[in-house]
């Protein structure tokens, strides 16, 4: 378990992540669609009848900068600056029986944060991860269900999903993270997103070479997307 410190920390962290622009880090990121969060502010509220949408979105960039846990410099307490590319790719959709959200993440680091394989200790090639989260939300006229209102909520869906991590430095992460639970679209400026999940969550250590299961806990998403143009080149996450 993290301690309040540590759990304090992880969630400024998580903070900064998502108040940078889509461009700037799209890692591993929970929430909903900005896609559907649009299209469902545009459709008419009364019978809830949502356009059919699809975008898919690829990029790539080095991040110079990088920093990890306990890869240090030989003083040991300066972290090295690690040298990744990043290639990410996402893909939206609305207008089905499920409105999907997907994203794959691969990171390419450099030899300063080495792979658990020792032939490459000190070598050329550095670790490799990658992180996938999909989150589908499904309307509830999908089970012969009358829209839920609250007083500003435009909609009320059910959202299923999960994320996946890899990564082959000594950690060993191997994180597999399930959650379900109600996603609430807010009637607020941009497009508002409120979810509250059941998860349950395996990883592993590979210091220890343990498997780990985590007891079941309650996860929240808040999600705000706005469009900064008219024609939707530039979005704020």
């Amino acid at each position: 378990m993290l301690s309040p410190s540590k759990l304090f920390a992880a969630s400024a962290f998580a903070l900064a992540v998502f108040a940078a622009p889509v461009s700037g880090f799209a890692q591993s990121k929970g929430g909903s669609s900005p896609d559907a969060a649009k299209a469902l502010h545009q459709a008419e509220v009364d019978n809830m009848t949502v356009e059919d949408t699809s975008d898919n979105l690829l990029w790539f960039r080095t991040q110079p900068l990088s920093h990890d846990p306990f890869v240090n410099k030989s003083n040991k307490s300066t972290a090295k600056n690690v040298n990744k590319q990043m290639v990410h790719f996402e893909h939206t959709d609305t207008g089905g029986l499920i409105w999907n959200s997907l994203t794959v993440t691969g990171l390419f680091s450099d030899a300063a944060e080495a792979t658990i394989n020792p032939s490459y200790s000190g070598a050329k090639t550095g670790s490799i991860e990658g992180y996938m989260t999909y989150r589908g939300d499904i309307p509830m006229s999908t089970f012969g269900l009358p829209r839920i209102y609250f007083p500003g909520v435009l909609g009320t869906l059910l959202e299923v999903g999960g994320d996946l991590n890899w990564k082959n430095d000594p950690y060993q992460s191997r994180r597999k993270f399930l959650l379900v639970g109600p996603i609430f679209y807010l009637d607020l400026p941009g497009s508002v997103t409120f979810a509250i999940h059941g998860a349950q969550e395996w990883n592993r250590n590979g210091i220890t070479n343990a498997d780990v299961h985590y007891h079941a806990t309650w996860n929240t998403e808040l999600s705000w997307t706005e469009y900064l143009n008219d024609d939707m080149t530039w979005r704020w996450e």
